[in-house]
């Protein structure tokens, strides 16, 4: 048996953190992790960033998409706006000469260059359009433009309205006109740097006589005196004035010196899903401007009135080779005069177009539910001869991309009355 030396076992202690030497610490610090832990945290961090990434990118997939549709609303919201504006107005200040002045060719002059009949093509995207422009208040030219995005002819207008702003009357010569005054009752109405439209027409069974814009003499005011100077930008004077006889009427259509000048304009699409406005006077500096981005497409129709009863009796396309064709309409004779005053309103299509190309789904088709096709005019009431709906068929391409189709009928405020 062994013998105890009478020395104590010693006891061993359960040593804590706290009771760890600096060194075993130190020691436990630098231990790290394993590989897999490390690979653990980097596959959920990755996970984490994918989930992230995704959401991140739907939302701001979906933000721009909508703010895409919303400024393509907005953009067709003012285009329809300003059509209906122009159109409302469309023969303000020469309206009441119609049955003289309807169809007759423009003629001006701004700075001694004649502006009117054009001596060259209209800019793009009005290139195609006659470089003989004719009096009315709105003619649509079918097939006017083609915009390089659609492809497809679209129809334009050629609008006129006066800006006067006065009793949308005008005013007999008392004599036939001289190269620079005009004789007449009185000049009440008339100011400094108005233009005017003067009308000669020599018997109501010709051909309507040209139609010419000119300019009354800066600083003049208009009152009890008889005579009307001309001079200025827009005063054509010589032979084209001496050869109008005693049955010239004149009327006011605004002034180009305070921001009242008459609208003159052709409208229709040009590339890039712009509406384009052109001021056929060249009263500002940049006669060329856009009105509005996303249309895709316009498209027209006449109302027309045959009975005289201020109602619309049928509705009549551009495209037809009858009676209210843009060739009928505008060959300068009596009877077109006639059907232009039959024109009581315009109906239009206007097909508008998202900017932002859209998602395709697993079969290569667009999730944008966009239609095949659409359809303008189908309720209206057509003439028996003519064919009034108008059709877009939209390829797979086309449609990866946001449409919205608006369609709205303009009455012509001075026909109606007429």
């Amino acid at each position: 048996m062994a013998e105890w030396d009478g020395r104590a076992e010693k006891p061993v202690r359960d040593e804590g953190p706290d009771s760890m030497s600096p060194k075993t610490m130190w020691r436990a610090l630098q231990r790290g992790v394993t590989l897999i832990e490390l690979m653990v945290g980097m596959v959920i961090g990755m996970m984490l960033m994918v989930v992230i990434a995704s959401v991140m990118a739907t939302s701001e997939g979906s933000k721009r998409t909508q703010t895409g549709v919303n400024d393509t609303n907005q953009a067709g919201n003012y285009a329809a706006y300003m059509l209906d504006i122009w159109i409302r107005g469309a023969g303000s200040g020469f309206g009441q000469t119609a049955a003289r002045s309807y169809g007759c060719p423009l003629s001006a002059t701004k700075a001694a260059v004649t502006i009117l009949p054009r001596t060259a093509t209209l800019p793009a995207p009005f290139a195609s359009l006659s470089t003989t422009l004719r009096l009315a208040p709105v003619v649509i030219v079918p097939g006017g433009t083609t915009p390089n995005v659609s492809g497809k002819t679209s129809d334009a207008l050629l609008i006129m309205e006066g800006a006067a702003g006065g009793a949308e009357s005008y005013s007999v010569l008392t004599t036939a006109p001289t190269a620079d005054t005009l004789a007449m009752k009185n000049t009440f109405g008339y100011s400094g740097n108005d233009l005017v439209l003067l009308v000669d027409q020599l018997t109501s069974a010709s051909k309507t006589a040209t139609c010419v814009v000119d300019q009354v003499t800066s600083g003049f005011s208009g009152g009890s005196t008889t005579s009307l100077p001309l001079s200025g930008t827009y005063h054509t004077g010589g032979t084209t004035l001496t050869s109008m006889t005693s049955s010239t009427v004149v009327a006011d259509i605004g002034n180009v010196t305070n921001d009242n000048a008459p609208k003159f304009m052709a409208i229709g699409v040009g590339d890039n899903n712009v509406l384009y406005a052109y001021d056929l006077l060249q009263t500002s500096d940049s006669p060329l401007t856009a009105v509005a981005d996303g249309v895709f497409e316009m498209h027209a129709l006449y109302g027309v009135d045959t009975d005289a009863d201020e109602k619309i009796n049928y509705w009549v396309s551009p495209s037809s080779t009858g009676t209210y064709s843009y060739s009928a309409l505008t060959d300068g004779s009596s009877t077109a005069a006639g059907l232009l005053q039959n024109i009581k309103a315009i109906r239009l299509g206007l097909i508008l177009r998202s900017p932002l190309k859209e998602k395709l789904d697993d079969n290569s088709k667009p999730t944008t539910g966009t239609p095949d096709s659409m359809t303008f005019f189908s309720d209206v009431t057509c003439a028996s001869t003519d064919t009034c709906t108008v059709t877009r068929t939209f390829t797979s391409a086309e449609k990866q991309f946001r449409y919205r189709k608006i369609e709205i009928s303009i009455p012509l405020r001075n026909n109606v009355v007429l």
